[in-house]
């Protein structure tokens, strides 16, 4: 990997909040490198499907998503999945408490985010939710994808 033989103050960690997991992330000037990372939830040089809704919705309030990124993304699905057990906990008939939701959120089939990341799936034996995740190469200071919905091997 690249960043192997660069100096360790060149180098930086990122977590991927989609699957937590560590990717390097170099830290030098663009036109040296090429840089790869997992899962970029925002960027609106790589538009995801996914991203319309929340394009949408920035704009009828006046919010910045690009001064929001990654986080308010992140947040987006994160609420658009507790939305969804939600409505299976009250679609099935039970009360809208917690252990109900946490039921309904294992059994209900999984969430589709529109390719920002993979789909969000939840069991009573993993609560993960997304598993995969896109690997995004940045070269000239511009994101590409070089990889969509990509499973960590064990």
């Amino acid at each position: 990997m690249p960043g192997d033989t660069m100096p360790r103050e060149a180098r930086a960690t990122t977590q991927c909040a989609a699957v937590s997991i560590h990717c390097p992330a170099i830290i030098v000037p663009p036109q040296k490198y090429t840089v790869c990372c997992v899962s970029r939830l925002w960027n609106r040089s790589v538009a995801k499907p996914g991203h319309q809704p929340i394009r949408d919705y920035c704009q009828s309030k006046g919010i910045d998503l690009d001064a929001k990124g990654l986080h308010f993304v992140q947040g987006w699905y994160t609420m658009h999945a507790m939305i969804k057990g939600i409505e299976k906990t009250l679609a099935d008939g039970k009360e809208l408490t917690g252990p109900n939701i946490k039921a309904a959120l294992e059994t209900m089939s999984p969430v589709d985010t529109g390719g920002v990341i993979g789909p969000i799936k939840f069991s009573a034996d993993s609560h993960r939710g997304a598993t995969s995740s896109s690997i995004y190469r940045v070269s000239g200071g511009k994101f590409s994808e070089v990889a969509a919905s990509v499973v960590p091997k064990a």
